[in-house]
Order: C-alpha cells, then sequence, then structure tokens
C-alpha cells in the first residue's frame, strides 16, 4: 500500500483517446517477445487494435483489424502464429492470422449447433495438450444461412462477404434461443465449422455463474476462472 503522505502510484503509461480507436476493450494479449499490445473492442468499433511496445497517449495503433460485432476473448496460438477470438452474440470462435490486419478475413470458423459455444467470453490455450478452453455464459440462438431477415437495420451483414465470417443475428431462427447452464467447453485447437467439444464443464458443482475471463497455468495443469 501507498505509505500514509506519498503520493499515489502513478502508471507508466497511459493509452487514451480517439486516435488510438479504444472504445469497449474486453480482451488482452502482451506479446512477450516483441512486446506488441493485442485488444479487442467488444461494441461498436468492432476493430481489433495492435499497438507497439512503449506506445504512450493518444497514438494511433501499428495495425486495426476488422472483428466480428461482439467481440470478446482472445488467446494466441504462438506455435502456429494465429490468434483465436470468441464473439458474444453469434456464439463463434473466428481463428486470425496473428498479423492480421484490415479486411483480412479469418482463416477458420467455429459456429454451429453441436459446437456447445453459448454467449462465449474468455478463452484460454493449452499449448501441451492443443485445446483451447471457452467460458460460455449460456445463452444463444440458431443461425441458418438460409434463414436471412432483411431487416433494414443499419450494420447487420457486415462482412458477410468474407470468408469464414459468423451467420450474425439478421440470420437467427425465430424462437430458437435457449439459456442454458453456464459451462466451460474444451475444443481441439483444429477445430472448425460445426465440430463438437471434446467435454465440456457444466453443472451445479462447477459454481460457474458468468464465467468470463480465463487463464490457463501450462506447468501446473490448472485453469483460472473469473466468475461472477
Amino acid at each position: 500500500n501507498t505509505a500514509r503522505g506519498e503520493d499515489i502510484s502513478k502508471p507508466k503509461r497511459v493509452l487514451a483517446g480517439d486516435s488510438t480507436l479504444i472504445e469497449f476493450q474486453s480482451g488482452l494479449y502482451v506479446d512477450q517477445k516483441s512486446g506488441d499490445i493485442y485488444a479487442p473492442n467488444n461494441d461498436t468499433v468492432d476493430t481489433l487494435v495492435v499497438f507497439g511496445h512503449g506506445s504512450n497517449g493518444d497514438t494511433p495503433p501499428k495495425r486495426a483489424l476488422h472483428t466480428p460485432h461482439g467481440t470478446f476473448g482472445i488467446a494466441m496460438d504462438e506455435k502456429r502464429g494465429e490468434m483465436l477470438l470468441t464473439t458474444q452474440h453469434d456464439s463463434t470462435v473466428v481463428v486470425f492470422r496473428k498479423d492480421a490486419d484490415k479486411d483480412e478475413a479469418p482463416v477458420r470458423l467455429l459456429q454451429g449447433d453441436d459446437t456447445g459455444l453459448a454467449d462465449p467470453h474468455g478463452i484460454a490455450i493449452d499449448p501441451k495438450e492443443d485445446v483451447f478452453f471457452v467460458a460460455n455464459y449460456g445463452s444463444r440462438g440458431l443461425r441458418r444461412a438460409d434463414q436471412e431477415i432483411r431487416t433494414g437495420v443499419p450494420g447487420l451483414g457486415k462482412g458477410r462477404d468474407k470468408a469464414n465470417w459468423p451467420l450474425g443475428r439478421e440470420y437467427a431462427i425465430p424462437g430458437s434461443g435457449t439459456h442454458a447452464a453456464p459451462s466451460i467447453t474444451i475444443h481441439a485447437m483444429a477445430s472448425k465449422g460445426n465440430d463438437r467439444p471434446m467435454r465440456k464443464i457444466q453443472g451445479p458443482k462447477t459454481q460457474l455463474n458468468w464465467p468470463t475471463g480465463i487463464a490457463f497455468d501450462a506447468e501446473r495443469r490448472e485453469l483460472y476462472v473469473a466468475n461472477d
């Protein structure tokens, strides 16, 4: 604690301002080699920003990647040079190249009835077992490519001209919404399409309740969950 009479501790640097494109930062990854900072925006900006080591103040990001709406968690697969992002509303995991920029499309997409994804938030990787963990709140609605609803709402369908882009709410099946118990789903690293999870942690004994941020300790083989 700060000693009595001393000034309040201050951060070494602060990134903030319109030029940063920072809006609703819901995840963070720091590259241990380069020091680059990766941060997805969850809400209206729909952009993942990357800042170089030492960035400070109202500075533009070195890269800005257009991401699906509702992107929340981020995990980096350094072995393959890929980053995995969860998207809440469409119950999806999208995989981009680590160095992706601007309007580049994802290289893979996990979305569908069998995936177990349901309002996903946190995501973490186990590099030893080659799997990733996803924390799910539990709510979701099914999507079908042939169920597009012409809503006329600006912004809906944005990005659907790209490969591996999630089916958004304009593709929702009316009446398909469900609220299941919160869960953590475990997926093979190469999962895509409508692949099922390898296993699932779910039920009253888990004490899961809005599990949001998660982190995996590869040495201790332990998964840490920030839980409401």
